[in-house]
């Protein structure tokens, strides 16, 4: 029996228990925000334990210890389980003197506590997760400021390990957005490819979006049927009157219907169309329209009337029975041959041969039999049964088909003629040569140059085998009939498939088959159409290469295998560096057109069981399954492979006339590494170790290693910091001056800083490429435009002429609103558009319709600097042609031209080339006199860098400069 008091449990402990788990913190590896933590607690309140202890069901486990090394302990010894039950400090002054705690195995023994003092970690509904406590080896009081301390001290840990939630949160929901905008995504592509109707419709029913398959089916083009009722565009006066009344109610009353319509279309083409009408809401429940899915069903039409005229055409008769022997369909020959029968009213000899087949063992059976029909007279009946079943083999009814053998009726002629005109094809084996022969209308539709041909030459080879497989069990008698899907050899040398069904028909005196019958039905076209939506699902439309959920698919079941069978494996991550550049430069025909021949060139490289496939822009994912069943063999393997990528990869591709070199970073993921890997998990690793890669050094291959994922972690938070830096105006504009050769101020550049409240100044070329690929540079870059033209206004009303020069990302100036955005905020601070020159990249020039927005915005009066002149895709044309009025050197050419000749070449060929184009010239980062004055004595214009100013707050600026 324990001699120490154990705390009883809170109100509400499940609720409790599950809260503390939604924040996803139990038993995760030590983590520096919460060390760090502990460790100042420790220091500010002079104790020698501080810890961040967190109740759970039957322990306290500690997520942060400074002073501490055990992990955890029981429940009913925890001070915290006491501490929990409060709502303001708990404190032990000295335990020795409590008798809750003066037996306690944590008092008598290590770490032999005499002072405790805890602060509940409330949630904001007032559930407490656990504690921030301080432990004492020697009894002590808490004074008022200690006390303070510490209770704030536990307010912060709780809105730390809010964020936490809340980031935990956020990336799953942006990966539930990912998955819902691929699977948006993968549909609308179905949509636009499938060769069915789609149309949307708004609530009224009119049509407010339709995909190609109804403008080459229907004949209207899209922008005819916008706003039009597709009844009213479509339907006619021979359409099914109750077909239609039946979808408008289902407009009406907003619910789903399914009908056959025929259709005519706008040159005056009739077709049938099944609809499947379906209503649409919002993820709110609110109604927002329908979606109509239409298949033509023409043939199918014409194949049931074809059907329905063999049915009557045939001198046979047939009748359809229900389960219960009742009448579904009975033909004009069956009629006929009963004299007269009412509809309904069948011999009760034909009802006890259906009832026999429904019940029996399913088979075809034949006798024949004497009745006497509706005029009393008896007449001979050749009468042949078979049950009718649904797909899962549940009955139907049964098939009674009869011919009279009174009078030995043939009815050969009239069958192959249903048979034409149904548009099915009938043919015979003789098994004795393998000699096919086909009816005349399908020698015909093959192109066939004789009506005869062996299975063997007219066949195709992975077909015969199940052709042989079905044709054996009639010949074994386990079944009477076969059918099975196969393709023939046409005339031309191409194949077509076709639907077979058969039966014997002749065997010798011995009882062994000789001869085979039966038809052919034409399936091709609905054969081509499901590969072509199969490919659709399964492969990217640019590269011809398998798409994601292939590799999803492939990658499990690689990674199943591996764990089942003891091999290795590996995923390769790959993703193309400055891809973005080819598309800034060259368009994106130019990038498409890349992609394809990289594709090509790294499927060459590979084996046949790995696969290549495209994640989506420039990333690509490579699976080698079976690399062995060592560990450290199959990392030398995937390495080896990476590197062969990246060789591969260096040589120039050709594309549209240029020749392109893009390099690539690879990210390797081992596998397998636990029982609980997904796909999903291999690609997140693989996706870091690239990123890894990218950070490092471009053009190398880094495997995964688990400290990787916190860089992850801190881009997204980044990306997250900047979208509320952004919400919040926690941005900084600084100014760098651009100086005259002899030392007088010309000009200045805006440059954006971003003060971050706790990991201080992040340099620009860490937040600016996040911003970049999150689309926040769009945003950001208008944020920018509009605080510029409100400093350039500012500086102009102590230096009229003063010129402010700001960055323009491609990204910002492609966007369909940059130009308004630009010529609005320039009007509003009433500036004239010279009071800005815009920095902007050589890609910009390159794109056709950015180089015309160029060319209008400079005939408005605004002026453009090529940034960075000299390491991009430069080109002496455009400088012809376009209005470019700044050329600015790089940095990188600057740096050592006093010492490097090529630098100093370059730099002066530069500057000749601006002369003869008269365009001025800024050379940037300039750090000494030596380079001021070189680039003075060849006639660069103006200068920036360090030797003059570096850049500081634009107020301090104007009135260290401007004021002054």
């Amino acid at each position: 029996m324990n001699r120490y008091l154990a705390a009883p449990l809170p109100p509400h402990e499940s609720a409790r228990l599950e809260r503390l788990r939604s924040y996803g913190v139990l038993d995760t590896p030590p983590e520096a925000d919460f060390d760090d933590f502990t460790a100042l607690v420790s220091r500010l309140l002079r104790v020698p334990i501080a810890l961040i202890s967190l109740v759970d069901e039957d322990r306290q486990w500690f997520k942060s210890k400074t002073g501490l090394g055990a992990e955890s302990t029981p429940r009913d010894q925890a001070f915290c389980a006491h501490a929990i039950l409060q709502q303001d400090l708990f404190v032990v002054e000295d335990t020795h003197a409590d008798p809750r705690f003066v037996h306690n195995p944590l008092v008598t023994g290590a770490p032999y506590i005499r002072f405790y003092a805890g602060c509940p970690l409330l949630t904001p509904d007032g559930l407490a997760l656990g504690t921030l406590c301080i432990i004492d080896r020697v009894p002590r009081r808490l004074n008022a400021d200690d006390a303070d301390t510490l209770r704030r001290l536990g307010l912060q840990l709780m809105r730390l390990l809010e964020l936490r939630r809340y980031m935990a949160l956020q990336r799953e929901t942006e990966l539930q957005l990912r998955s819902r905008n691929e699977e948006f995504e993968r549909l609308a592509l179905v949509a636009e490819r499938t060769h069915n109707v789609v149309i949307l419709a708004n609530p009224d029913g009119a049509i407010t979006w339709v995909n190609a398959a109804f403008e080459r089916v229907t004949g209207y083009r899209a922008e005819e049927a916008l706003g039009c009722k597709p009844g009213d565009l479509l339907q006619f006066a021979d359409t099914s009157l109750d077909a239609r009344a039946e979808l408008g109610r289902a407009v009406r009353e907003r619910r789903h219907a399914r009908v056959q319509i025929l259709n005519r279309g706008k040159t005056g083409n009739v077709y049938w169309m099944d609809v499947d009408l379906q209503p649409l809401h919002a993820s709110s429940g609110a109604f927002v329209g329908f979606v109509a899915i239409e298949t033509d069903i023409s043939d199918l039409v014409r194949r049931q009337q074809h059907l329905d005229a063999l049915i009557e055409a045939v001198p046979i008769g047939l009748i359809l029975q229900d389960t219960a022997s009742r009448v579904e369909r009975i033909n004009g020959t069956a009629k006929q041959l009963l004299q007269g029968c009412a509809d309904g009213a069948v011999p009760e000899e034909f009802a006890a041969l259906a009832r026999a087949a429904v019940h029996g063992p399913g088979e075809v059976r034949r006798e024949l039999v004497t009745l006497k029909n509706c005029r009393a007279e008896s007449r001979w009946m050749d009468v042949r049964t078979a049950p009718l079943t649904d797909a899962s083999g549940q009955p139907l009814g049964a098939v009674v088909a009869f011919s009279d053998q009174t009078e030995q009726i043939h009815a050969g002629k009239y069958i192959e003629l249903a048979a034409y005109t149904a548009d099915i094809g009938y043919w015979t084996w003789n098994l004795n040569d393998d000699v096919l022969e086909f009816s005349s209308g399908w020698v015909e539709r093959l192109g066939l140059p004789d009506s005869r041909a062996s299975t063997r030459a007219i066949v195709h080879p992975e077909d015969q085998q199940t052709c042989r497989g079905a044709i054996a069990q009639v010949l074994s008698g386990r079944q009477a009939t076969f059918k099975f899907e196969e393709r023939l050899r046409t005339g031309q040398g191409d194949w077509r498939w076709v639907l077979c069904g058969g039966a014997v028909t002749e065997r010798d005196a011995s009882g062994r088959v000789t001869r085979l019958a039966g038809i052919h039905l034409d399936i091709d076209e609905q054969k081509r159409a499901e590969a072509a939506l199969q490919r659709a699902a399964t492969t990217d439309p640019l590269t011809g290469l398998p798409n994601r959920l292939v590799m999803l698919d492939r990658l499990n079941r690689a990674l199943a295998s591996a764990q089942r069978h003891g091999q290795c494996g590996a995923l390769l991550y790959l993703d193309l560096d400055h891809f973005k550049r080819i598309n800034d430069s060259y368009g994106h025909g130019a990038g498409d057109e890349l992609l394809q021949k990289v594709a090509g060139r790294l499927c060459a490289l590979l084996r046949e069981e790995d696969t290549l496939a495209r994640m989506g822009g420039d990333e690509m994912l490579v699976l080698l399954p079976n690399l062995g069943s060592d560990l450290a063999s199959a990392r030398l393997h995937a390495h080896g492979v990476g590197h062969k990528l990246l060789r591969a990869l260096e040589l120039p591709i050709e594309v549209d006339g240029k020749s392109l070199v893009v390099g690539a970073s690879v990210g390797i993921a081992l596998f397998p590494k636990t029982d609980g890997e997904t796909g999903e998990d291999l690609v997140r690793e693989a996706d870091t170790a690239m990123y890894g890669a990218k950070s490092d050094t471009r053009g190398t291959v880094q495997f995964y290693e688990t400290a990787m994922q916190q860089l992850v972690t801190q881009r997204l938070q980044i990306d997250h910091d900047l979208r509320q830096a952004l919400a919040h105006d926690h941005f900084d504009l600084f100014i760098q001056g651009k100086w005259a050769p002899a030392g007088g101020l010309v000009g200045g550049e805006l440059l954006l800083r971003w003060n971050h409240p706790q990991r201080g100044w992040i340099s620009p070329a860490e937040f600016v490429p996040i911003a970049e690929e999150s689309e926040l540079i769009v945003p950001l870059g208008r944020w920018v435009l509009e605080r510029a033209c409100a400093v350039a206004k500012d500086l102009r009303q102590t230096r009229p002429d003063f010129v402010l020069s700001v960055n323009i990302s491609p990204k910002q100036f492609r966007h369909p609103e940059f130009i308004d955005d630009l010529q609005r905020v320039v009007a509003q601070a009433g500036l004239s558009p010279d009071a800005l020159v815009l920095e902007i990249t050589e890609g910009v020039l390159l794109q056709d319709q950015l180089a015309r927005h160029v060319v209008a915005l400079s005939e408005a009066g605004f002026r453009f600097s090529l940034d960075d002149f000299g390491t991009g895709y430069s080109s002496l044309a455009y400088l012809k042609r376009l209005p470019v009025h700044e050329l600015k050197i790089d940095r990188a050419f600057v740096r050592d031209i006093e010492v490097d000749t090529d630098d100093a070449v370059l730099v002066q060929a530069i500057l000749s080339i601006a002369r003869r184009f008269r365009i001025q010239t800024v050379a940037e980062g300039v750090e000494n006199q030596a380079q001021a004055d070189f680039l003075a004595l060849h006639g660069c214009d103006s200068l920036q860098g360090y030797h003059f100013d570096r850049p500081q707050p634009w107020t301090a600026f104007r009135d260290r400069h401007l004021r002054a």
